[in-house]
């Protein structure tokens, strides 16, 4: 009778285990998910004059969703801002006729709109790490505050004056990207998220580090 008993139990659990397994490892697809995140954005503009060059940080906020079409595959779409920043610029002009070189104080202020399609690398309760890549617009203003001017020549005057601010510009700029991230599962539906991202142009000139909290639906 105990052998029988003991028989029966081995069997059952030989067959229920897959499916324990599969509930562990591959849960219920869901049909999308929604997340809000804060993180540091790192900006490396390159320019032919490398004068013109710069490197900044920002605070950055965003919030986004995704949509599953597919096991594994989904598309998210994302909007984000970044704090105000200040950085020094140097740029060559002419002066009269000569080169020369104008000092100037700018700040930068970046909003994004961002679709990519993503794929999970394996299925998890608890950790889905994944890749993906898409296009990123960005609309970034400006404000110029001029600081002096000076002629390229070392002997040559260095003509200061009252700093003044040029008019405000903006411009919209359209950058591939790609990305690497995790959700770790807090419980069944909510998760934390972190991801990496990186546009191109041609080179990695704006590299994103966030983290975040969101829920599956």
């Amino acid at each position: 009778m105990k052998a029988h008993i003991v028989r029966g139990f081995l069997v059952a659990a030989a067959l229920g285990w897959p499916t324990l397994a599969s509930a562990q490892t591959a849960p219920d697809l869901p049909t999308g998910d929604g997340w809000a995140s804060f993180g540091w954005q790192i900006v490396n503009e390159f320019d032919a004059d490398t004068l013109g060059s710069y490197d900044e940080q920002h605070v950055i906020g965003s919030a986004g969703a995704g949509l599953y079409w597919a096991p594994r595959l989904k598309v998210e779409v994302d909007t984000a801002t970044t704090s105000r920043s200040s950085f020094n610029l140097v740029e060559q002009i002419s002066i009269n006729g000569q080169p020369g070189i104008r000092y100037s104080q700018v700040r930068v202020r970046t909003t994004s709109f961002a679709a990519v399609q993503t794929c999970e690398l394996v299925s998890n309760a608890w950790f889905t790490p994944y890749v993906g890549g898409g296009v990123e617009i960005s609309r970034i203003a400006r404000e110029t505050f001029v600081q002096a001017f000076s002629l390229v020549d070392p002997a040559g005057p260095r003509i200061p004056q009252t700093p003044e601010s040029l008019a405000p510009g903006s411009g919209v700029i359209v950058r591939p990207l790609v990305t690497v991230g995790f959700k770790a599962y807090l419980s069944r539906r909510a998760f934390f998220r972190t991801d990496s991202r990186f546009t191109l142009e041609p080179r990695v000139e704006h590299y994103l580090l966030r983290f975040g909290f969101g829920i599956d639906f």
